[in-house]
Order: structure tokens, then C-alpha cells, then sequence
């Protein structure tokens, strides 16, 4: 009898992550990654419109670098993409390596914001992977200051292998540090 109910557990939890995922092909790296971020102390996703934003952003999720003085703010347009993701509306910021999810359909698009930045200088975001050995450097360009807001920074992070990671992001004199669990 015991087995019977393991078996059963155990068709519920798959059934339970097709679902999850839309039947998309994504939702097999999502429940991996969930578990995973436990052991990894993600950034935290905001799902609330960020304060102070123009109104095309207002639906995606943020996230907010540390120290909260820093002022970084990052514009998930990817977390749209990966519709999982958003219905589970997970704590920790979650990341497909390679720059775009495994189907092809959407990049890993972060809107970087620094409000103290008037003169926009290049931003650099050097990952270090926290798990074991691994790095990367990646540098952005400035899309230029709005007339109200901060300086904002289009990217793509291309994270090069899964993994639990830590990216400074640093600009001038600001430098804020995000942490994300890639996931394949």
C-alpha cells in the first residue's frame, strides 16, 4: 500500500509541473530551479509595479540590487516570457543560461535603471559564480538619460553555464550586486 501512494505522489508532482509550465516545454527546468533557489539566496522579484515607473514597465516584474542605497533597479521583460515563472511568482530571480530561454522564443532582457547616474558612463556586470569555479564580464551601454528618470541600460545577461551566481553591477561611482540561480 505504501508503494501505491508514493507512486501516486509521484504522478501528481509530474502532472502538477506539466501544468505549471503550459505544456510549453518549459516547465522541466522550472522545478528544478525552484528547489534549487533554496540553496541559492536569490535577489528577490518584485511582482508589485515599481514605484515611479513609466507605464510600459509597470507590468514586469523588478528587482531591486543591494545595498538598497545603491538605487539599481533591473526590469525582468524576461520573466513575461516565461509564463511559469510569473504564475508561480517564485521569490528568488531565476535566469535561463545562454541568453534566452531553451526554446528560442525570448531573451533574458533586464532594463538595468540608476537614478543618481546623470552622466551615463558604460556598466559593467562581472558574474562569479558562487557554487563553484566560473565567471563572466559583460559591459552595456547607456540608452541614454530620459528627461524625468534615470539612466537606463538595455541587456541581454548571458550567463555561460547553470549554477548559483553573484553580479556586481557597477556604473561610476554606483554598484549595486544582484544574485541569481541559472538554470538550463
Amino acid at each position: 500500500m505504501p508503494s501505491r501512494l508514493i507512486d501516486l505522489a509521484v504522478l501528481g508532482l509530474v502532472v502538477a509541473g506539466f501544468v505549471a509550465g503550459g505544456g510549453d516545454g518549459v516547465a522541466a527546468a522550472v522545478p528544478s530551479g525552484v528547489l534549487a533557489s533554496s540553496r541559492c539566496e536569490a535577489t528577490r522579484v518584485h511582482y508589485r509595479p515599481y514605484a515611479g515607473v513609466e507605464a510600459g514597465l509597470a507590468p514586469y516584474p523588478w528587482i531591486a540590487a543591494s545595498p538598497t542605497s545603491a538605487s539599481i533597479v533591473g526590469h525582468l521583460f524576461y520573466y513575461a516570457a516565461v509564463k511559469a515563472w510569473m504564475r508561480a511568482q517564485a521569490p528568488g530571480l531565476e535566469i535561463y543560461t545562454g541568453g534566452q530561454t531553451p526554446n528560442g522564443r525570448a531573451s533574458m532582457k533586464v532594463l538595468w535603471d540608476f537614478p543618481r547616474v546623470k552622466t551615463p558612463l558604460p556598466v559593467q556586470l562581472r558574474g562569479k559564480r558562487l557554487d563553484r569555479a566560473g565567471s563572466f564580464v559583460q559591459t552595456l551601454s547607456p540608452a541614454g538619460p530620459t528627461r524625468t528618470g534615470p539612466t537606463e541600460y538595455p541587456s541581454i545577461v548571458d550567463v555561460p553555464a547553470p549554477g548559483c551566481w553573484r553580479l556586481p553591477v557597477t556604473t561610476g561611482t554606483s554598484v549595486g550586486r544582484v544574485t541569481m540561480l541559472a538554470v538550463r
